[in-house]
């Protein structure tokens, strides 16, 4: 029985090594193909990946910015009612303002 499964299994490792021998060009080729397709979607997988972090960063730099766009904007509208209550505080230009 030992001897049975022994001829069986050489039987099997001989096809498989002729097999390999007549047709791993083929074989490597496809190995090739699969492994290219592979890295194709690794690399479109970081792509989106990368965008992604990207657009969470400009996301908070934007809040940031729209924060800072308000604070400016509030001390801006401070500045406009200062320089409207401004010309209330003037004197009236007199008459002989030259010679002072």
């Amino acid at each position: 029985m030992k001897d049975k499964l022994l001829s069986i299994w050489a039987s099997i490792k001989t096809d498989l090594y002729d097999t390999w021998n007549r047709s791993k060009i083929f074989l490597l080729a496809i190995a090739g193909i699969i492994v290219a397709l592979e890295f194709q979607k690794l690399k479109e997988f970081l792509l989106v990946y990368m965008g992604k972090k990207e657009i969470q960063k400009d996301e908070k730099k934007d809040q940031q910015l729209a924060t800072q766009e308000h604070t400016e904007s509030a001390q801006a509208d401070v500045l406009v009612q200062e320089a409207e209550g401004l010309p209330s505080t003037e004197q009236p230009v007199k008459d002989g303002w030259e010679k002072n």
